[in-house]
């Protein structure tokens, strides 16, 4: 068979291997929202991409190819390096169906093959194409078509093997400027289709937890009067906020209701900008993600983002049970609804005579004009009953009274075990 021929074999099959490998790495990009650094920073602590197995499969070739190189260089026997060469090729053969078949760890979600993952995925395909074909060009020009250090050029597929993680941050990064490109794009898309929409009402959810179970308790409350589109919790940044606009809100919804995290500061200031929020929600305040805030102070002005983006006639709603939000509810003089179980004479809606029990809870809302509704309900904890009254708040600042916040929450039958 013709050596070319046997190059391009060789070349497409490597680039097999290569980009099946490189898709574990596009799926931790994918999750760590195609941020680079949060990236590198996940490679740094060794997730399994250099376990003991995988060492001493690289060991083992390493040894391998070294040990070739010295028969090469001692030996005059023609036909005994080619032995020697065959061996080789089966040796790398086996340590590279060795490293493949080491099981990585196992992540959350599937990967999800959109079209950012495509095109990174392709650019990926594409660079290892040319290094793996650059390593050939080389290996010709100083070499020539001798095979008898072709095994060197086996180990250094080896290595572009091993090094793919790296490779796909690589990728990402030759193609960021067109991924900002279009972002931008459907981010102002968006923007300008919420600017369009002048009577829609867009109510901003945050909170170091209890966003999810506050956003479909404010969705079910809500539904009974509005029609809604709501976020769910996979709508976690700019991008994935702009295409479910552009995709699915319309003229017919009169409310949207958005989840909203933050992974740094400045993230729900960039979500806030591109919603501009009428009403804002900040449910708690707490150490979750200390590890990327570093410290209490950045998360709270990272959540008081939502109420600083908020618009000039905007109602911000807090907990004012929680420390840290209380200390941000003090300093806001936009209009304002506090909620929770303490210090009721300073609140504008809260819950009294509390009884949990494993059925379920029971308790009162109230208000300040004397204004209470008792409420049954199978969700068991403080903290639902907390998701409860902030979904109440917002349903107040749009019109509902009590009554048809407690009809909607019976007709809905929010319940334990359905994800709130």
């Amino acid at each position: 068979m013709d050596k070319n021929v046997l190059l391009i074999i060789l070349l497409l099959g490597w680039l097999y291997f290569a980009t099946e490998r490189s898709k574990f790495f596009l799926h931790v990009l994918q999750l760590e929202s195609y941020e680079e650094r949060r990236y590198i920073k996940w490679l740094i602590k060794g997730r399994k991409l250099f376990s003991d197995k995988y060492k001493k499969t690289l060991l083992l070739l390493s040894m391998v190819t070294c040990i070739y190189g010295i028969f090469v260089y001692a030996l005059d026997s023609s036909n005994i390096i080619v032995v020697l060469r065959i061996i080789y090729y089966l040796i790398w053969t086996i340590c590279l169906l060795m490293f493949s078949s080491i099981e990585v760890e196992e992540l959350e979600e599937s990967l999800a093959f959109i079209n950012r993952a495509k095109r990174l995925f392709v650019a990926n395909g594409i660079l290892n194409f040319l290094l793996a074909l650059l390593v050939l060009i080389l290996y010709r020009q100083y070499i020539g078509f001798s095979l008898i250090y072709f095994p060197m050029v086996l180990y250094l597929y080896f290595l572009l093997y091993i090094f793919q993680p790296y490779i796909i941050y690589l990728s990402s990064l030759i193609i960021k400027p067109l991924e900002n490109s279009i972002n931008k794009y459907y981010y102002q898309k968006a923007q300008k289709k919420i600017n369009s929409m002048g009577t829609l009402q867009v109510v901003g959810i945050t909170g170091s937890f209890g966003k999810t179970s506050t956003r479909l308790i404010t969705e079910a409350i809500l539904k009974q009067r509005y029609r809604i589109l709501s976020t769910n919790e996979n709508c976690n940044t700019s991008i994935d906020l702009s295409k479910l606009i552009n995709e699915e809100l319309d003229e017919k919804h009169q409310v949207f209701i958005v989840e909203m995290g933050a992974r740094r500061m400045g993230d729900i200031k960039d979500l806030a900008k591109l919603i501009k929020p009428n009403i804002g929600v900040i449910t708690s305040i707490g150490p979750a993600h200390l590890e990327t805030f570093k410290n209490i102070d950045s998360i709270m002005k990272t959540k008081y983002e939502l109420i600083e983006e908020l618009q000039p006639e905007g109602v911000a709603i807090f907990n004012y049970d929680n420390t840290y939000i209380r200390k941000l509810a003090d300093k806001t003089f936009k209009e304002k609804i506090l909620f929770g179980m303490k210090d009721i004479e300073k609140l504008d809606l809260y819950a009294d005579n509390v009884e949990i029990s494993e059925e379920g809870s029971t308790f009162t809302i109230k208000d300040k004009k004397g204004n209470s509704i008792d409420f049954k309900t199978q969700l068991v904890g403080k903290y639902n009953i907390y998701n409860i009254l902030a979904g109440a708040c917002v349903a107040k600042a749009l019109g509902l009274d009590l009554e048809e916040i407690k009809r909607a929450i019976e007709i809905n039958r929010i319940v334990k075990g359905k994800d709130y």
